[in-house]
């Protein structure tokens, strides 16, 4: 790093990883509820909601889950150099 110019990626790194952490911990959650729906809908506890199968739920849940995984490991914001 050169004298006098401010390490602005580190400000954005610092930030967007933030950003990336709480979208992980978001959707995370959502993939959570979503397989809890499609195991409750599967053992057939409660009737299909809104016509979605339990392999909808199961399905949509394994895709946030892995957003969720896409997330979190965008947010190191290590250095490439």
């Amino acid at each position: 790093m050169k004298r006098g110019v401010p390490n602005t990626t580190r400000m954005i790194n610092k930030e967007g990883g933030y950003i990336m952490g709480m979208l992980a911990l978001i959707f995370g959650i959502l993939g959570g509820l979503c397989a809890v729906m499609g195991i409750i809908t599967a053992t057939a506890v409660i009737p299909e909601f809104a016509e979605l199968s339990w392999m909808f739920w199961l399905v949509l849940s394994g895709i946030l889950l892995l957003a969720s995984i896409a997330f979190t490991v965008s947010s190191g914001g290590g250095s490439y150099e």
